[in-house]
């Protein structure tokens, strides 16, 4: 397989750079040379770092410098909400309170597997059915994932019970009337990132790049 790290720019789409041996239809030993597999559970939850401290470190960046942050904020906001932020939003974790586990779903793809998929351009409706599809696909197929297993990045569980835990999140989609989200990713340059950061109230900030060029 070829896993992508977004926040690693530049992205190169060819080759694999992960070998997983198959027993019996299921994942044997992964080999992840360059850990694009590892999973940060707590993404979503770095209450450590304070927003007005993380603002003047990234002040002191040169302004060429570009940064990747995840973050959780205080209220949920809507798709037009984070596609108007003056940064680029590239993946957001949909709101669902209602269930354990909440899925997420890609706003700027590295390519397009289909004409129709342009989430940039595609109205609210249009991703969430995104949304749906995609977990409907993998209640179809759990034998893609789960020998990866299903992880929560709001608060960094494990689940045991994942196809029962995916189900009802499917469930909990179809009933959805709007998108919104509380923790998503974005990226910019420093002085975007600032911008967003002076006129954002967030709970989490976690640094996943920063590209010095």
């Amino acid at each position: 397989m070829q896993v992508i790290d977004q926040s690693q720019p530049p992205i190169n789409i060819g080759g694999p750079n992960i070998w997983v041996d198959m027993n019996c239809g299921k994942y044997g030993e992964i080999k992840d040379a360059e850990a694009v597999m590892t999973i940060n559970v707590g993404r979503f939850g770095c209450d450590w770092n304070e927003q007005e401290e993380m603002l003047k470190q990234i002040e002191e960046l040169p302004k060429s410098a570009d940064i990747f942050l995840s973050v959780s904020d205080t209220q949920p906001k809507s798709l037009e909400q984070l596609r108007n932020l003056p940064v680029v939003l590239f993946w957001l974790e949909v709101y669902q309170p209602n269930v354990e586990f909440q899925g997420g779903l890609q706003n700027s793809p590295t390519a397009l597997w289909s004409e129709d998929d342009d989430r940039d351009s595609m109205t609210e409706q249009e991703v969430l059915e995104v949304y749906r599809r995609n977990l409907q696909n993998a209640l179809e197929n759990p034998e893609v994932w789960e020998g990866i297993g299903l992880f929560s990045n709001s608060d960094g569980r494990i689940f045991d019970n994942e196809r029962q835990v995916l189900k009802e999140t499917y469930e909990d989609a179809k009933k959805l009337t709007s998108l919104t989200s509380e923790n998503y990713c974005v990226y910019g340059s420093r002085d975007q990132i600032i911008e967003f950061l002076q006129e954002s109230e967030l709970d989490s900030i976690y640094v996943d790049n920063v590209k010095l060029w």
